[in-house]
């Protein structure tokens, strides 16, 4: 992960922008049911936070049993 205590202030406000637009494109592909889409915007935005590849797989398995669960359900 990504060392939060040694970025400036710049690099700050870009990595959330980017984190707080891609949730929202998010929202929109969760409305549309569009999973593939919103998988690729969460782990854009997990990314943008500076997680590494191994915190990327846990939510893309997180995500992956999600929709799993959901398709159980309808």
């Amino acid at each position: 992960m990504t060392d939060w205590a040694e970025m400036g202030k710049l690099e700050k406000a870009v990595r959330i922008g980017c984190t707080a637009a891609l949730a929202a494109k998010l929202v929109e592909c969760v409305h549309r049911e569009d999973v593939l889409g919103a998988a690729i915007c969460g782990l854009s935005a997990v990314a943008a936070l500076g997680l590494s590849a191994e915190e990327i797989r846990a939510v893309l398995v997180a995500l992956e049993r999600t929709a799993q669960e959901q398709e159980a359900k309808a």
